[in-house]
């Protein structure tokens, strides 16, 4: 996607992962995704990380409080102004580095970084780019490094999102639309983000997050149409959330991968 699509808006007014988070609190409070990819990365002071796709700029803030030399990187101009916004008189600019740059031809030496985000990164590039991003990713990361991969899982968009949407249209007599799904170019299934990994020479694990209850599924893909289902049916899908088929009820996916 060409950068010019990323603007302001998109960051902290479009429907984003912990804007609301992000408004109140200027990247000092996390949402539940970017704890989640915090404690997966478990930084250290001393280490190196890079975030690829920084966005916000909140993770390299956070790694830069626990004492790590955190390096954010964007091609948007306008992730790089937020990020900018979000470290200012923080106590954290001795250890924070951003740039503008490029995922598939990162200007850094080779084997440097000790943890590497990407995180909501894949899903806007397109199947040659994100090959050699991910060429990139595993050139820079060190022999010990981590990897830590949060994007959309096919499965779910391919399926239950139509599903849920549908109902919608029934409910309400309108369509769900997402301003910004033409920017999602390259779903990933967990299996397929695993063959690329291993492609990749990286050994990784691969999951989905199980939803913990029908309300906490309804939380997860903010669809307000399915918080009035008849009670058979929640009882359904409490069923469902217990077996394989709740991989299709997640909408995204994680993974940590560490070079072999």
């Amino acid at each position: 996607m060409p950068p010019r699509f990323f603007t302001r808006k998109y960051f902290l007014a479009g429907g984003n992962t912990g804007d609301t988070e992000y408004a109140r609190s200027k990247g000092m409070e996390l949402d539940s995704r970017l704890r989640t990819a915090l404690d997966l990365a478990n930084p250290n002071e001393g280490e190196t990380i890079l975030d690829i796709g920084c966005g916000r700029g909140e993770i390299v803030l956070h790694c830069g409080l626990r004492g790590a030399l955190s390096i954010g990187v964007d091609y948007a101009p306008t992730a790089i102004a937020i990020t900018r916004e979000t470290i200012e008189e923080r106590t954290v600019l001795e250890k924070t580095f951003i740039c503008r740059a490029d995922a598939k031809a990162l200007p850094f030496k080779s084997a440097i970084f000790d943890r590497i985000f990407l995180l909501d990164v894949i899903e806007h590039l397109n199947p040659h780019e994100l090959e050699a991003c991910m060429d990139e990713v595993s050139r820079v990361v060190a022999p010990m490094g981590r990897v830590i991969i949060h994007t959309d899982n096919s499965w779910y968009m391919l399926f239950f999102d139509r599903i849920a949407r549908s109902l919608s249209y029934l409910r309400y007599g309108e369509r769900v639309i997402d301003s910004y799904e033409f920017m999602h170019v390259n779903y990933q299934s967990p299996s397929s983000l695993r063959r690329l990994l291993k492609k990749k020479g990286f050994e990784c694990d691969v999951w989905v997050t199980r939803p913990s209850s029908v309300d906490e599924f309804f939380r997860q893909v903010r669809i307000d149409v399915l918080i009035h289902m008849k009670s058979i049916i929640r009882i359904i899908m409490n069923l469902i959330v217990r077996t394989p088929l709740f991989m299709m009820l997640s909408p995204t996916i994680w993974s940590v991968a560490r070079r072999r």
